[in-house]
């Protein structure tokens, strides 16, 4: 017990030199560069703060509007999965490993026999030795890529209906998995926002410590019907000022914020003096 205790001081003490030296790594980078400390000031911090709030609070979620989308998202993937079989001589495709195998043990055949566009290797078996379809080489890898930027070109050059199908499939399979789906306490949506968490600036959401939330900064960029979905926030966010006395500083109302991306547009285009 008391050797419990005493590795926890140790830590303690090693977490806060730690934080000494960044924050006088901080100070000599603030003057040696000026402008950094007023970004530092009048944006960053103010920004960080206001994400606190909401990874307290959460933001609420609409249940049924969920419901709603999720079904849609399922039957239009079905719907692709049905156009890539045809064109496939009516061979079986899926979107997910675990349909691969549910598929093959009803259909009774090998999971070989199915065609899972999850997976890379199967995919680019299709394409390339059974479509005959060029794909550009990756240049770090040296190897055929399947992103999406190589299918587009395959898909501008041929105009074969596989490549488009995998692309739409893809982009569905995303917002179910990432979006649709992510966990939530309670139909919260709790994510742990980050001013910081991009090496190009962007902001940034991630699962928390309890694995609730989700990445909610890279949404598909043509992804039309998760814009549909609505995310109501009652959130109050009430930020400390200087003197210590607190007021309601910024209310995310639930006409204006609709989906993550919304949130994170609407957070950085406050201005200081909303924040202060």
């Amino acid at each position: 017990m008391v050797s419990a205790r005493w590795n926890a001081k140790a830590q303690a003490i090693q977490l806060s030199r730690r934080l000494l030296e960044v924050f006088e790594e901080q100070e000599h980078e603030f003057e040696e560069q000026p402008q950094l400390r007023r970004f530092y000031d009048e944006y960053e911090m103010p920004l960080a703060r206001a994400f606190q709030s909401i990874d307290k609070h959460g933001v609420l979620t609409d249940a049924q509007a969920l419901a709603k989308l999720r079904a849609e998202v399922l039957e239009e993937l079905d719907k692709k999965c049905v156009e890539v079989s045809r064109n496939l001589n009516n061979r079986p495709v899926v979107y997910s490993n675990d349909m691969g195998i549910a598929l093959a043990k009803q259909l009774n055949i090998s999971p070989e026999a199915v065609f899972n566009i999850a997976s890379v290797p199967q995919l680019k078996k299709v394409l390339v030795n059974e479509l005959k379809i060029k794909l550009a080489v990756d240049r770090q890898t040296k190897k055929e890529s399947t992103g999406e930027e190589s299918l587009n070109e395959a898909f501008a050059a041929t105009g074969n209906p596989v490549l488009k199908n995998v692309l739409r499939i893809r982009e569905l399979n995303k917002v179910l998995g990432t979006y649709i789906d992510a966990r939530l306490g309670d139909g919260v949506l709790y994510s742990c926002y980050s001013v910081t968490g991009t090496v190009t600036g962007r902001r940034a959401s991630r699962k928390n410590f309890l694995g609730l939330g989700t990445n909610g900064q890279n949404q598909p960029k043509h992804e039309s019907s998760l814009l549909d979905l609505v995310i109501y926030t009652l959130i109050a966010i009430k930020l400390q000022q200087k003197n210590g006395s607190s007021r309601e500083l910024l209310q995310m109302s639930a006409e204006t914020i609709a989906v993550f991306g919304n949130l994170m547009r609407a957070l950085e285009l406050v201005s200081r003096d909303t924040l202060y």
